[in-house]
């Protein structure tokens, strides 16, 4: 699961995240599948395409894009990497670190 990404990555999946994408990432409704297999993928390479593509679009409505800190979209950068199985480094996701993180499937 996501808990080596840490808790404030689960809590802000949980309160910007959830409503939209589902619980577990399953996607709802028009939101896609954002946990597991290639879903990551879709957006780049690497988790720092994943940060940047989520601060640029992210949370939905429109108006609420880039309305989190850094640190709480690195946090749920970090929470989705691991729940889909993606290895996280010690210390979670940085600006430094975040494009040796691979999320090819």
């Amino acid at each position: 699961g996501g808990e080596k990404a840490g808790p404030e990555g689960s809590k802000v999946y949980s309160t910007e995240c959830a409503g939209c994408h589902g619980k577990n990432g399953e996607g709802i409704g028009t939101s896609p599948p954002i946990m597991g297999g290639p879903a990551l993928a879709k957006v780049g390479a690497t988790a720092a395409d994943l940060f940047t593509y989520i601060k640029g679009n992210m949370p939905l409505p429109k108006k609420r894009v880039g309305s989190l800190s850094d640190e709480q979209y690195w946090a749920v950068t970090a929470y989705l990497a691991a729940a889909s199985g993606k290895q996280v480094p010690e210390g979670g996701l940085t600006p430094e670190n975040a494009s040796s993180v691979s999320l090819k499937p």
